[in-house]
């Protein structure tokens, strides 16, 4: 199995440096916008697939990162000329010719590259140019080459590894969906098979030419009718993918997507080493991601790369394959250390507000319905502040679910204030049972008397003429506590709306200040 461990990337749209590492099976790639998951993907598919073609389509002026062209605009020399450069480290290749010490390690390693870097044959009209400050940088005179660690060239027609790139976000786009469809056509066929199909194609096309047009040529005084038979118009151009009779492209997006993705994932025995998958969950419908998740899961004999913003999928396939991407400063995170429980834990739970969290940079994590409901409301009465603006991400995981989401937190640096009851037990509820994450990073709040047990006991004692008052119609027989008691959510829905001064429970006081410092 054809493996792709490593990509290196200078100078590549927003990547002014990046190293990634990557699993055999799949990897998760997760980050806020513009945080250069796509650029990920789009790095592997061009160096993979030796395609100048590709690279030109998209033009250097768009690919090459603004920094390093900045970088240069301030000190114009010829040395200075950025170059971008595109390493796939690879395993289990088994060529000589792939092995070699030109890469950026200068060791002896299996791997293929693509650099863009000036022509040194225009090397004296580029000096020319440069030297005008005035002048605009000279994409032209780039040269774009593929080669491999052992220098060896390579191109579209001779690939050291094959893969696939669905793209979910363009999937009506006419090219992208010939162009998936002529990559499933080599994929599982053989050259020999191709030519001979080719051939047959030609065949078919010359034979009508000559049986059926030819009869209509007389009509014609000074040209006859022809069909055309170019690169641009041949049987991988025009053969398409149908189900049930009816052309993919006629069914709906959603649809297209799960076939496509089936079709690349499914056929073990063609010669597809990876797949590349943008944002799958486009178009498809929750039973529908079900089943495309455990397509992904059951997959075996390739190598998977998924860039997503769906919940399901980062948790569901293991987070332990997760790479997230800081869209800051270009810094990566995996979660590669995370207990097997714990991400056992994720892959199975019915919350799906785990990619929220490990996107956030300060967390406050509460128990239930009600915190969530209030804590915003306290948070902006108390520091007279948006909790939006602040960039405070409010969390509701369930008290069970605590150590789990701490045990994240840990592993990506995020700040994170633990909301709680005491459950009438302080020391072993609350000190004991999360001691071991408290650190710099990550705080456990409660109220630490035994007796102010749950937040609604705590708004009471610190409220309780305001209470008294506002649900003196509400609670019948019972007592103002036990009302709040028995019924959390409305009582929350009442505090919310209530517009006295009431006092804030310290233990959420000090949560709001401390996470938000």
């Amino acid at each position: 199995m054809k493996t792709i461990s490593k990509i290196k990337i200078r100078n590549f749209k927003r990547f002014k440096s990046l190293d990634v590492s990557f699993n055999k099976d799949f990897n998760i790639l997760i980050g806020d916008n513009e945080s250069g998951k796509s650029t990920i993907l789009q790095a592997i598919d061009f160096v993979a697939s030796g395609s100048r073609y590709k690279v030109e389509q998209e033009g250097l002026e768009r690919l090459f990162n603004i920094d390093c062209i900045s970088e240069f605009q301030a000190n114009r020399s010829y040395e200075n000329l950025p170059i971008l450069r595109i390493e796939l480290y690879l395993d289990d290749i088994g060529d000589h010719n792939v092995c070699g010490k030109n890469n950026l390690e200068k060791d002896t390693l299996e791997g293929i590259k693509l650099v863009c870097k000036p022509d040194d044959n225009y090397r004296e009209d580029i000096q020319s140019i440069i030297s005008d400050p005035e002048s605009i940088f000279p994409f032209e005179f780039y040269t774009i080459e593929f080669s491999t660690f052992a220098n060896t060239p390579y191109n579209g027609h001779k690939k050291y590894i094959s893969g696939l790139f669905i793209d979910q976000s363009i999937m009506g786009a006419e090219y992208a969906m010939r162009e998936y469809v002529r990559d499933i056509y080599r994929a599982n066929l053989t050259p020999t098979e191709r030519a001979k199909n080719n051939l047959g194609y030609r065949k078919l096309k010359a034979d009508f030419q000559r049986q059926t047009l030819a009869t209509y040529n007389d009509k014609f005084s000074d040209a006859t009718l022809s069909v055309k038979d170019t690169i641009k118009s041949s049987l991988e151009t025009d053969i398409s993918l149908s189900e049930g009779g009816i052309d993919i492209e006629n069914k709906g997006r959603g649809h297209q997507c799960f076939v496509k993705a089936k079709l690349a994932l499914s056929r073990q025995e063609s010669n597809i080493d990876f797949v590349l998958m943008e944002e799958p969950e486009n178009h498809l419908s929750h039973i529908n991601m079900g089943k495309l998740i455990q397509l992904v899961s059951n997959t075996t004999g390739r190598q998977l790369f998924i860039s997503t913003h769906s919940d399901m999928i980062c948790s569901r396939l293991n987070l332990k394959k997760v790479i997230m991407l800081n869209s800051n400063d270009q810094s990566i995170a995996t979660l590669s250390s995370l207990n097997d429980e714990t991400a056992r834990f994720f892959m199975k739970a019915p919350n799906y507000n785990l990619l929220q969290f490990v996107l956030s940079k300060k967390v406050i994590l509460v128990e239930g319905n009600v915190e969530y409901m209030l804590v915003e409301r306290f948070f902006e009465k108390h520091l007279q502040a948006s909790i939006v603006q602040q960039n405070v991400h409010i969390i509701s995981v369930g008290g069970l679910s605590f150590k789990r989401y701490l045990e994240v937190a840990q592993s990506l640096n995020i700040k994170t204030a633990v909301i709680t009851d005491n459950d009438n037990n302080y020391n072993a509820k609350v000190d004991r049972k999360y001691n071991s994450f408290v650190c710099d990073s990550i705080k456990v709040f409660s109220d630490t008397d035994d007796e102010r047990y749950t937040f609604e006991v705590c708004f009471y004692k610190d409220n309780t003429e305001i209470c008294d008052t506002l649900f003196k119609d509400k609670k019948g027989g019972a007592t103002t506590l036990d009302y709040m008691l028995n019924n959390k959510t409305s009582c929350a829905f009442d505090i919310m709306e209530c517009d006295k001064d009431y006092t804030i429970p310290q233990y959420i006081q000090s949560a709001i200040e401390w996470v938000n410092e």
